[in-house]
């Protein structure tokens, strides 16, 4: 046996071992770079790159067998780093939103868990709710937060003027005892026009709008930086002589629940404010 062969034995086993390694179990292989085998200058080859597709988000793949000499190889280090920071910016985005999502849907829950009307409590079968969120009224809302909320509430409101334009459709995630119904914006008119006050007034053959007195719409609902106050404002109508607007604010606890507090001065019952809230002309 010639000298250092059971060193270069050793070594191959080593090697072996290395590329018998995977990735995740699960992700799909979709290009795959095989060994070039280079010339005997070269410091070593790459064995190979895998682009890896696990749950519906972009991962990146590699194993010690693509450090060369402890450096990465020139070509293969920029892509992997441009890949990196795209796939964990993209991630961290997604969950900031989905966090987002959460938190809105918590403050609506609460909200329709024990919802108040122009007339009183609700006492409808079904909730109807209008899927796409309108502004609030008043324009400015009528909060008065304490000396030590004034910084957060600040940067609530900055959030408030910069999205207060720009309607959001409402999904089915409220998590509320009673059944609800989204309705589009046709419905919603033929709602507010079957409830309106005229000499002649409207019949009402739609078997779900009898089941209930009021319909609710709701704005989006903003936060601060931290999202640890959320604005909202939710309307009622119930006819032309019957409605209400009120802005809602709440304060998550350090128990990462949310609770409304009592810092709203002022509540809109009127025919016009109503009307303008809901977009019906």
């Amino acid at each position: 046996m010639c000298p250092g062969s059971k060193e270069r034995k050793s070594d191959e086993k080593r090697n072996s071992g290395m590329t018998k390694r995977s990735c995740s179990q699960g992700s799909r292989i979709i290009q795959r770079v095989k060994p070039v085998r280079k010339k005997s200058s070269d410091i070593a080859s790459v064995e190979r790159l895998s682009l890896l597709i696990n749950s519906s988000k972009l991962n990146v793949c590699w194993r010690s067998d693509l450090l060369i000499g402890g450096k990465m190889n020139g070509l293969i280090r920029p892509l992997l780093t441009m890949l990196l920071v795209v796939g964990a910016v993209g991630r961290s985005a997604q969950k900031a939103e989905d966090d987002r999502r959460t938190d809105a849907y918590a403050v609506y829950s609460i909200i329709m868990n024990d919802p108040t009307t122009s007339h009183g409590p609700y006492k409808g079968e079904v909730f109807l709710i209008g899927e796409m969120t309108q502004p609030g009224t008043p324009a400015e809302p009528c909060v008065r937060v304490p000396p030590q909320y004034e910084q957060a509430y600040r940067e609530l409101l900055n959030e408030y003027y910069q999205r207060r334009d720009k309607p959001v459709k409402l999904e089915r995630a409220f998590n509320i005892s009673k059944s609800y119904q989204l309705l589009d914006a046709d419905e919603v008119k033929e709602f507010v026009a079957i409830h309106s006050l005229r000499r002649t007034p409207y019949p009402n053959p739609n078997e779900l709008f009898q089941k209930t007195s009021d319909l609710f719409t709701f704005s989006d609902v903003y936060f601060n930086q931290s999202r640890t106050l959320a604005l909202t404002a939710v309307s009622t109508f119930c006819g032309s002589l019957c409605a209400s607007v009120k802005w809602k604010i709440f304060q998550k606890t350090s128990e990462d629940r949310w609770e409304e507090r009592p810092w709203v001065f002022c509540t809109t019952v009127a025919d016009d404010l109503a009307r303008r809230a809901l977009l019906i002309d």
